[in-house]
């Protein structure tokens, strides 16, 4: 059985550029997609963001934060220390996917057999990995509860 078979087709991704504020819209109102593909202008993956890089955001010290607060010259070098400086109201329109996104993910060919998902997800401790096409374009998502259900399909215990 291949990728393509088990795959979720219907997936949500976002641009590089993004805003914060849409992709917590997208968690809110879809949070049957814990992760979620970040895509460049010809559909190729270019990185994933999870919920826990959202959170990451919102740590007292956080990189995102300190990187805005750097590039606003009027604070003095002791004003930037980030365990008392709030989180600005325009975060959601600040912070886009590509201050976000993780660039370290895996992907497989829609056309590869199932035995490869099963090997990648044990091997590097995922749960769901990228199904692309040929071309490395975004076509699906795949996760063990989708090969599991996929072989019992197959098997004729479920429908």
């Amino acid at each position: 059985m291949k990728i393509k078979d088990v795959m979720i087709k219907k997936v949500i991704s976002v641009k590089r550029a993004t805003p914060l504020r849409d992709i917590m819209e997208i968690f809110k109102n879809f949070h049957s997609f814990p992760v979620l593909p970040v895509v460049d202008n010809e559909n190729r993956v270019v990185g994933i963001i999870t919920f826990d890089d959202i959170l990451k955001v919102f740590s007292p010290h956080n990189i995102y934060l300190s990187k805005i607060l750097r590039s606003v010259t009027l604070l003095e070098e002791d004003q930037m220390d980030l365990s008392i400086v709030d989180l600005p109201s325009e975060a959601g329109i600040l912070f886009v996917a590509d201050d976000l996104m993780n660039p370290e993910f895996i992907t497989i060919d829609e056309e590869e057999l199932i035995n490869k998902a099963h090997s990648l997800m044990k091997m590097y401790k995922r749960d769901r990995i990228i199904v692309v096409d040929k071309e490395k374009k975004l076509v699906g998502i795949v996760s063990l509860f989708d090969i599991i259900l996929g072989i019992f399909k197959e098997k004729g215990i479920c429908h």
